[in-house]
C-alpha cells in the first residue's frame, strides 16, 4: 500500500490537468493506506507517526472534503504528502536493527 500510495500521488502531481477524473480513487487510496499505516503505527506506540497518517487521512478523506485539489498550491500539498508514505518505508528496517542491537 505504501509503494501505490506513494506512485498515486506523484503521479496525481505529475498529471495534474488530468486529475479530476481520478480524484475520488486518489482519495480513497490515499486515505485507505494512511489508516493502515496509522493502526500501524499506534501498535508500535509511534504515536506522532500515527498523528501524521491520521492528518493525512483526513486531509484526502474523500467523503468529507476537507480540501479541494483545483490549485497550484494543492498540488504542492499532494506532492509533500508523498514525502510520510516514503519515510515509512524506512522504519521496519529501522527498528529492526535496534531491536538486534539490544538483543
Amino acid at each position: 500500500m505504501k509503494w501505490a500510495s506513494i506512485a498515486v500521488l506523484l503521479g496525481a502531481a505529475g498529471l495534474w490537468s488530468n486529475f479530476a477524473p481520478f480524484e475520488v480513487l486518489v482519495r480513497f487510496l490515499v486515505t485507505a493506506s494512511a489508516l493502515v499505516l496509522m493502526f500501524q503505527a499506534f501498535q508500535t506506540k509511534h504515536y506522532p507517526v500515527a498523528a501524521t497518517f491520521g492528518a493525512l487521512a483526513l486531509l484526502f478523506n474523500p467523503v468529507a472534503l476537507l480540501l479541494e485539489f483545483s490549485g497550484g498550491w494543492q498540488r504542492a500539498v499532494v506532492v509533500a504528502s508523498a514525502a510520510p508514505f516514503v519515510a515509512s518505508l524506512l522504519w521496519p528496517k529501522g527498528r529492526n536493527r535496534r531491536m538486534e542491537s539490544n538483543g
